[in-house]
């Protein structure tokens, strides 16, 4: 039995858990409460899935890229959001490794997708759920149609290959510290669907 969440469109938050029968009610709201628990401004769903994966009921939250370029991403809140934020990742992920104010420059997103990843394994672990975050990589298959002077368009290439966004991953965990770090209960090998 196949249960569409989104359709088209990323998934915002944790929301996605109430779709999930056999996620439990009260689980759900102990999370839900948690998660709201850190203020980050006024928004509830300050995270984005570009897809949820379920197995066996494990769950995968999806984060594709398309280019290399993609997996830098800083965070642009300011002031007591920035603070809560890194607060959050924090208290998430202490048990793990150290996190530090370079988890809020230029690879913001898989630190704060570790961090709520670990979050749901600290409530879903104790009912058998297990909970990863998963890169998917297109290799190979992004192009950018340009409008150029003359009205027409040209295709550019930005495309990566497996060993582009190999050494791109590889930058990014040694930025926040992981590159020698046990990473399996948080986080999947990056896999990679070569779209020629």
């Amino acid at each position: 039995r196949r249960k569409i969440i989104s359709g088209d469109k990323e998934i915002k938050g944790i929301s996605f858990l109430k779709e999930l029968e056999f996620i439990d009610e009260k689980i759900y709201n102990e999370i839900d409460t948690e998660y709201k628990s850190y203020e980050i401004g006024n928004i509830t769903n300050w995270q984005s899935w570009d897809a949820i994966l379920i197995v066996n009921k494990d769950i995968y939250l999806i984060e594709a890229k398309a280019y290399t370029a993609e997996l830098l991403s800083d965070n642009d809140n300011g002031g007591k959001s920035h603070k809560n934020i890194l607060e959050y990742m924090n208290d998430q992920l202490r048990d793990f490794f150290p996190v530090s104010e370079e988890w809020m420059k230029d690879y913001y997103q898989l630190a704060n997708r570790l961090a709520t990843t670990a979050l749901l394994n600290k409530h879903l672990n104790k009912v058998g759920i297990k909970v990863k975050t998963m890169g998917l990589y297109f290799v190979n298959g992004y192009y950018e149609r340009v409008l150029k002077e003359n009205k027409r368009y040209q295709t550019i290439n930005k495309d990566a290959s497996k060993e582009d966004f190999e050494a791109a991953i590889a930058k990014e965990l040694e930025t926040l510290s992981l590159k020698d770090k046990d990473l399996s209960n948080l986080l999947t090998d990056p896999v990679f669907i070569d779209c020629a």
